[in-house]
C-alpha cells in the first residue's frame, strides 16, 4: 500500500508512525487519493496500517500521538472487526449501483459475487479476510464448463471486489490475492470474409 504525503509524525518513536493518504486507481486506471489519513507504523516487524478516520491533518496528527501511546503503554491496538464476505460483497454492489454502471456491468458484477457466495458457502469460508489464493484457484477451476474469457473476467470481478474492500472501503486490512495475477486468454479468431463473400 502507498501513501502520498506520508511524514514522521514528531514525537512518535519505537514506533514512529507515520501518516498519509492512501492512493488507488478507480475503473477507468486514474490515480486515486482517498480523503482521510492513515496512520503507518511497524510493529514486531510487521507493517501496519490504521484508517485515523480524520481528513483534517492536525486532528490526524492528535489521533497518531495517541495511538502512539496506546501502542506504548501495550494496550491492544484495536484489529478491524472481521467482515463477512456476504456484507463486502453487497456494499460493493452498492458502490457499483452508485456509480451508474451500465445494467450489463451491474448484472455481471451481481452474478459474479453471487457465484463467488455459493463457492464460499460451500467451503465454509464466511469472513473475507480469511479467502486465500488457494481457494481463488479453486473459484476458477469451478468454472471451468466455461469459456476462457468468460472465467477471465469473472475472476476479474473477484479480484477487483478484494482490491475495493481493502485500498478502498477499508474494511480488510490486507487483500489476500494481492499478488495473484490472472493471465489473458489468446484472442478468438474472427473469420475474414472476401468481397465476394
Amino acid at each position: 500500500m502507498k501513501l502520498v504525503g506520508r511524514q514522521p509524525v514528531d514525537g512518535t518513536e519505537r514506533p514512529v508512525i507515520y501518516i498519509g493518504k492512501r492512493v488507488w486507481k478507480d475503473s477507468s486506471g486514474n490515480v486515486r487519493t482517498a480523503k482521510p489519513y492513515t496512520a503507518e507504523y511497524f510493529l514486531e516487524g510487521k507493517q501496519q496500517f490504521r484508517s485515523l478516520k480524520l481528513t483534517n491533518k492536525v486532528a490526524a496528527i492528535q489521533a497518531a500521538h495517541e495511538l502512539h501511546r496506546s501502542i506504548r503503554l501495550g494496550e491492544p491496538t484495536a484489529a478491524p472487526a472481521e467482515i463477512r464476505l456476504e456484507e463486502m460483497a453487497q456494499r460493493s454492489l452498492a458502490t457499483v449501483r452508485g456509480m451508474g454502471r451500465a445494467p450489463k456491468t451491474l448484472q455481471k458484477y451481481e452474478l459474479v459475487c453471487d457465484q463467488l457466495l455459493r463457492f464460499c458457502d460451500e467451503h465454509k469460508l464466511v469472513y473475507a479476510n480469511r479467502f486465500s489464493e488457494e481457494l481463488f484457484w479453486a473459484f476458477a477451476e469451478s468454472m471451468n464448463q466455461l469459456s476462457e474469457k468468460t472465467r477471465h473476467d469473472r475472476l476479474i470481478v473477484v479480484q477487483q471486489l478484494f482490491k475495493w474492500g481493502c485500498e478502498r472501503a477499508e474494511l480488510i486490512t490486507k487483500n489476500p490475492i494481492r499478488k495473484v495475477r490472472v493471465r489473458k486468454p489468446p484472442p478468438t479468431d474472427q473469420p475474414c470474409f472476401t468481397p465476394e463473400q
